[in-house]
């Protein structure tokens, strides 16, 4: 996030900068949505598409859940389901399939039919995998997983995601997300789906995301390249006789084929709070050009311009006045251009010639691989994928000029570990100037144990990741016409792809860096330095099928454990330490998760004609030679584990100042903190302890309305808040909540000593705002008009009541987009009212931004607040319009 100038957090762990641009953000109730463009400065891969904002940027927005099926699915074939066969693949027994129900054998074909499409028939069909959905909306990302049986669990614990067509997410504070809209493959094997609205937890608040579809058009659709060539040597076994091997090819187009997406745009987010509304280009259809924000009656408060070079490279964004004048901008320079059409690829996609190759050339990588009979092997007649430190770069953002006219210059280099380097690309330096070129500050990165510059690679390149194989079994003949039931000729096929069947990523990165040291300096000299060092845990890669070949998927992955800082080191420019921060973690709550995967390896055949009778009998008497040709299966298959859980913070000790603090962390279930002890040097303890409605839930002690809470998967809201202070109860704070009909929300808060409560909630307008709130030790209460749709306070009133103006208006004021002047003057006519003699009243008057743009005190005394087109304060004015505070903005133009 660029909040301030120069300053861009990195994750280290993987070498990236974080470059965020805010552009604006909705906030109602508990929901917050910021709306921001994020880069990916990792480089830009060949099936990298502009999008709506530009080569490598995101537009935050809205959100996803991105579903794939790895089991049965929700598009299930027609036929009878069993439940899920998950087992040992070393306990499945071979070469069983005789007949009988019970065959292992038999359950791998079911588990094998459960992938197939919707529109397919099939006698029976089980799952064997739980099925992912990948979700990332405001403020949360992660994982769900859900078994046809309906085993399920998310990462995170906290957040709940319901599956099936369109799903729902709940968060912890019980807010609803709803994605009413999916695009998927031809089989739903893969879908999209798309965040509709927010509701919040007490259902007063919903914000509606609205896009625009494509319908069948060549001139909308988003064509994303794709390489699916394969380069195949086949092993034929002749019957009785020789062993011969030949060479095709095969899986689709030679060179870059495109596949076409109908991916649909935000158009509109809506709320109470008002609009915030895209526009496209006239000549691509998600080229983003211009938002506008609106207040809830349609007026633009201020635009967002975006200036682009062929709607593909972000130059600038420009925040305008609402008539279009630009207030202030970002501008933006790249490293060149990304080379187009088909172009030289490393292993990880990334570019390695800047010119193109023929249309025709094989994408496989030009390993050297096993071939019968050769004793050299055979080198595979593909390209060259090794990587290219330069033109990894080209395209890749290299400068960002801030409003202030300041400006940031970026340096990259390519990741590298075991000596070697790596496709993509780390950060090396940041050069912060000044709008005079005077350099302010620098940022320099030293990788690995003591500066090695190496990390530790996802993957190590092995040509059998890029290799599926199978075989076909022929059945055999005695002459021509006259058939035999035994096995003929065998062909194992070894197909090699462009790209390896398992990710060769973690994290966006193809190395990690346990170990980092980031120089800060100027021109005048260093600084000083700050040394990181991050959890690191390799998968558990070395995972081979039951016929002994490589594995899409590791038997472990660790990644949930991996990228957490273990220490902080911060030391001055003579070396002395000035500051640290210590981690210890622990696994909570873990669950491993086994499924197993199944792939068709097998064929019996006679010509093109499938034998779908032997084999379903390949291992009864009679056919046994079959079984034995094909290893006693026709599939093959691995197991795999997914790992729910946490990997939390234990103990945290921190050197600040000379002194030390230790603190100690204890967790729920679901990973909210329930307990952390302060330690400091002297020895005393603090303690603190949390309760959660999950908490009460677990435990049997939870009221009604607390288990009403934990239904509506309100989680966050702290019910009681205990501190000790070595072992004596020295403060406690009991929030108590109530249904007011139809949500629940604050009655009370109490606190140690008090037997009345602290803070007492009188009750709540329609769109859940407080309207009453007594204090102890305050012999009154308060009372609030809320207007502007509840979006603003208009109205407080100390040590009295608004009930003389009757609900109806106080209603009217509440729903209203903006309260009339009868109606203000009636709430202002309140000051003279005799009955409120000794009373207290506050008014707030707003624009249309609902900026506040009056206050008038109890004793009648007016404050007046001035804004520039743009929103922003210039000048705070007392009655008489005497200037009290006065404001500049640096931009220039």
């Amino acid at each position: 996030m660029v909040d301030r100038f120069g300053y861009y957090p990195t994750n280290l762990y993987t070498g990236l900068v974080d470059i965020t641009i805010p552009i604006h953000t909705i906030e109602v109730k508990d929901i917050k949505i910021p709306i921001e463009f994020k880069y990916h400065a990792s480089g830009l891969k060949y099936d990298d598409l502009p999008m709506e904002v530009g080569y490598g940027w995101t537009l935050m927005a809205g959100g996803t859940v991105s579903y794939s099926a790895r089991g049965t699915g929700i598009s299930r074939p027609i036929g009878t389901e069993l439940s899920p066969f998950v087992k040992k693949a070393s306990d499945i027994v071979v070469n069983d399939k005789t007949g009988l129900s019970d065959s292992d054998q038999l359950q791998l074909e079911y588990v094998e039919n459960g992938n197939k499409g919707s529109n397919q028939t099939v006698d029976y069909f089980r799952a064997s995998e739980y099925d992912v959905s990948n979700f990332s909306f405001p403020g949360h990302s992660g994982q769900y997983y859900e078994m046809s049986n309906g085993d399920k669990f998310s990462i995170p614990s906290t957040l709940t995601l319901e599956g099936g067509y369109y799903p729902t997410a709940r968060d912890e504070q019980g807010n609803a997300y709803y994605f009413e809209y999916g695009d998927g493959d031809d089989y739903d094997r893969n879908r999209t789906y798309y965040l509709t609205r927010i509701v919040s937890a007490d259902g007063k608040e919903t914000v509606n995301f609205t896009y625009k579809y494509f319908g069948v058009s060549e001139a909308n659709d988003v064509s994303r390249p794709i390489l699916n060539y394969s380069y195949i040597i086949k092993e034929i076994s002749h019957y009785l006789s020789t062993v011969t091997t030949e060479i095709a090819y095969g899986g689709g187009m030679p060179g870059i084929s495109y596949k076409k997406f109908r991916t649909p745009v935000l158009s509109e987010i809506s709320s109470s709070a008002g609009k915030v509304k895209f526009y496209y280009s006239s000549q691509r259809s998600h080229s983003l050009v211009k938002m506008e924000i609106t207040n809830v009656s349609d007026v633009i408060l201020k635009t967002v311009t975006l200036n682009k070079t062929n709607d593909a490279y972000l130059n600038a964004v420009n925040f305008c006045t609402p008539t279009g004048s630009s207030v202030y901008s970002y501008q933006f320079e790249y490293n060149g251009t990304k080379p187009e059409g088909n172009v030289s690829i490393d292993y990880w996609g990334y570019y390695n010639a800047s010119s193109a190759s023929s249309a025709n050339q094989l994408y496989v990588p030009d390993f050297t691989v096993p071939r019968y009979g050769y004793n050299d092997g055979q080198k595979i007649p593909g390209m060259n994928r090794t990587p290219n430190a330069s033109t990894m770069q080209l395209g890749i953002l290299k400068k960002i000029t801030y409003p202030t006219r300041g400006y940031s210059e970026f340096t990259y280099e390519p990741h590298r570990a075991n000596g070697q380097m790596y496709g993509g690309l780390r950060i090396a330096e940041i050069k912060s100037y000044d709008s005079d070129g005077n350099l302010q500050e620098s940022k320099w990165y030293k990788y690995g144990y003591n500066g090695d510059g190496n990390g530790r690679a996802i993957r190590l390149v092995n040509f059998n990741d890029y290799m599926v194989p199978s075989l076909v079994v022929e059945r055999r003949y005695n002459r021509p016409g006259e058939p035999v039931d035994d096995a003929g000729d065998r062909t194992l096929s070894k197909a090699y792809y462009p790209f390896p069947k398992c990710s060769y990523f973690s994290q966006g990165s193809s190395v990690v860096y346990p170990y980092i040291t980031e120089y800060v300096g100027s021109s005048s000299g260093v600084y000083g330095k700050t040394e990181y060092v991050y959890t690191d845990f390799p998968d558990y890669v070395n995972n081979w099928s039951w016929r002994g070949y490589t594995t899409e998927f590791p038997l472990w992955s660790y990644t949930w454990k991996s990228g957490k800082l273990l220490r902080k080191t911060i030391k001055n420019s003579n070396g002395n330490v000035v500051y640290s921060l210590e981690n210890v973690y622990e696994e909570m709550n873990r669950k491993d998760h086994m499924n197993l995967r199944v792939s068709r390896f097998a064929h019996l055949v006679d010509g093109s004609a499938m034998l779908t009778g032997i084999e379903k009998l390949f291992s009864a008497p009679g056919y046994s030679n079959w079984g034995v040709a094909i290893g006693g299966s026709l599939h093959d298959y691995y197991n795999y584990y997914i790992t729910s859980g946490e990997y939390a913070v234990k103990e945290s000790a921190e050197l600040k100042d000379g002194a030390t603090r230790t603190t100690r962390y204890k967790y729920n279930a679901i990973g909210q903190v329930t307990e952390e002890t302060l330690t400091v040097s002297d020895g005393g303890m603090l303690t603190t302890r949390y309760q959660y409605p999950y908490d009460v839930w677990k435990d049997g002690t939870d009221t009604p309305v607390q288990y009403a809470m934990f239904q509506k998967y309100m989680f966050a809201p702290m019910l009681t808040k205990r501190v000790y202070k070595n072992d004596l109860l020295v403060d406690e704070i009991v929030n108590g909540y109530k249904d007011w009909g139809g949500y629940i929300a604050l009655e009370n808060v109490k606190q140690l000593k008090y037997y009345e409560p602290r803070i007492k909630y009188q009750g709540y307008d329609n769109y859940g705002n407080p309207t009453g709130i007594s204090k102890d030790g305050e012999f009154e209460q308060t009372s609030y008009i809320w207007g502007h749709k509840g979006q603003r306070v208009i109205a407080e009133i100390k040590g009295g009541s608004f009930s003389a103006l009757g609900k109806t208006l106080i209603d009217r004021v509440t729903s209203a987009v903006s309260p009339s002047s009868a109606d203000m003057a009636a709430i202002e006519a309140l000051r003279n009212n005799h009955s409120l003699e000794g009373s207290r009243i506050t008014t707030y008057y707003y624009d249309s931004g609902l900026n506040l743009e009056k206050l008038i005190m109890p004793n009648g005394t007016t404050t007046n607040y001035e804004y520039d087109a743009f929103g922003r304060l210039l000048y705070v004015k007392d009655q008489n319009g005497k200037i009290i505070e006065a404001y500049q903005y640096n931009y220039k133009q």
